[in-house]
């Protein structure tokens, strides 16, 4: 696996469901237009103390580096464009 440096995050995505049966449940308040992206933390920079493996973070979908790993969709993400953590 890739170890990300300097204030990076590994992702991998998680598709936005539209259905009820979605693994992540976003309030109706939440605009849908708004260019974030979901994903859940695979490794973290040595440095950053805040999330952890296993998370599901918010971010700009814009402010990625996207790469593909074992035929996985996956992606570097600066630690100064996560939006939030989701509360499980």
């Amino acid at each position: 696996m890739i170890k990300p440096l300097n204030g990076n995050i590994l992702v991998k995505l998680i598709e936005k469901k539209e259905d009820k049966e979605s693994e992540v449940l976003l309030p109706d308040t939440f605009d849908k237009t708004q260019e974030s992206q979901l994903g859940e933390v695979v490794v973290v920079s040595a440095e950053i103390k805040k999330v952890k493996k296993g998370d599901k973070i918010l971010f700009d979908k814009y402010a990625v580096s996207n790469v593909k790993i074992d035929n996985e969709k996956v992606c570097f993400v600066k630690y100064e464009e996560v939006l939030g953590i989701l509360d499980e």
